[in-house]
């Protein structure tokens, strides 16, 4: 899967933080979509199997979306996270 586009940056965060840099930055925001959308892009990326369990262990409830600028239908169930099908497309105001 492509990374959408307003998800590119951390992305490349990812691969050049620390994994408990990012941990305690997505901690300070406080939002646990957060946790969802770095460990989805984590295990897509770069398969950082420490930071997917860091996030794994703080998902909360509910279901969040990637990328609010693309039509997410599709919903992986282990992050919680509504993603975009596999072509892109941009959501209709």
């Amino acid at each position: 899967m492509t990374i959408p586009e307003g998800c590119r940056k951390l992305s490349a965060v990812i691969r050049e933080s620390g994994d408990i840099v990012q941990i305690a930055d997505a901690e300070r925001i406080g939002n646990g979509a957060v946790f969802k959308r770095l460990g989805y892009l984590a295990e897509q990326s770069s398969g950082n199997s420490a930071l997917v369990d860091l996030c794994q262990q703080r998902l909360t409830k509910g279901n969040a979306i990637l990328d609010s600028a693309l039509m997410c239908r599709r919903l992986v169930t282990r992050w919680r996270l509504f993603i975009p099908d596999s072509r892109p497309s941009t959501r209709a105001s």
